[in-house]
């Protein structure tokens, strides 16, 4: 698996026109081993206990938490592909449910508790959408997405036991929705593209690595489509203002969440990056 990852924690390119998958802006500084982060895994389980309708989150401890990832680094290091760590890892938890319609789920619980995780962990913050009103109304009453990329795959074992999972949020950094599940298919199984669900438990685990300091990626889902327009997935943005006071600068931190524009199909883009994960 070496020779798919470049030096700097990313999947590589090779293969793929310069369309699909364009160049990528170094390094954002989001590297860390997910190791290094276990000193918190208490305090950002905490987080998204209080903030979600997850209530099996309250049976996973800081411990299993703990034990899980480093089970999951192992697995990682057997198979060679611990050099993603380079571009930044990140740990999450999924508590066992069973979910009967997604867009229901993403739109009705898990996206405005993401909203409201996010106000309260920064607090200077500022957490809005770009769906109309209209397409969330419907998307509450019938389903509106389907699986790809292996997602389909977490939701079934999700429905049986927890799911514990590392994050990649760069590693398809300037990747296209299409070649992102191309290149999907040339890595292990237990790897999979990230939905909404884990990005969003992702964005509420660890606000202050994923949304501030930026530049940071837009995040896209390509683990789901949005069944009327299937070059379409949930697309995660995050950006950072400066507040200019008379004492001093404070940042204001924006999340939006929304559509991707419908090229982003088959054109990459250094500013958007597919979610990638191992369970």
């Amino acid at each position: 698996m070496q020779t798919l990852i470049t030096s700097d924690g990313r999947i590589a390119s090779s293969g793929f026109s310069a369309t699909m998958v364009t160049a990528r802006k170094g390094n954002l500084n989001v590297g860390g081993h997910p190791k290094t982060r276990r000193v918190q895994f208490g305090i950002r389980l905490e987080r998204v206990f209080q903030n979600t309708n997850f209530d099996k989150m309250a049976l996973i401890s800081a411990e299993t938490f703990q034990k899980k990832t480093d089970a999951l680094v192992q697995d990682l290091e057997k198979i060679g592909g611990t050099a993603l760590f380079t571009s930044g890892a990140y740990p999450i938890a999924l508590p066992r449910q069973y979910i009967e319609n997604y867009s229901k789920e993403l739109f009705g619980s898990l996206l405005p508790n993401l909203a409201n995780c996010f106000l309260s962990s920064l607090k200077t913050s500022v957490c809005a959408h770009d769906f109309t009103p209209q397409q969330v109304a419907d998307a509450c009453k019938t389903e509106h997405f389907s699986c790809v990329g292996r997602h389909h795959e977490l939701l079934t074992a999700l429905s049986s036991e927890d799911q514990y999972a590392i994050f990649f949020p760069i590693a398809l950094q300037g990747f296209s929705i299409q070649a992102a599940r191309d290149a999907l298919e040339k890595l292990p199984p237990r790897f999979s593209l990230a939905g909404p669900i884990e990005t969003a438990v992702a964005h509420m685990t660890y606000p202050d690595f994923l949304n501030t300091n930026p530049p940071r990626p837009n995040i896209l889902a390509c683990g789901v489509e949005w069944v009327t327009n299937s070059t379409q997935t949930v697309m995660f943005g995050t950006s950072t203002s400066k507040n200019e006071g008379q004492q001093d600068i404070t940042c204001s931190y924006h999340l939006t969440y929304g559509l991707s524009p419908p090229h982003l199909y088959q054109q990459g883009h250094p500013d958007f990056s597919p979610g990638l994960l191992f369970r």
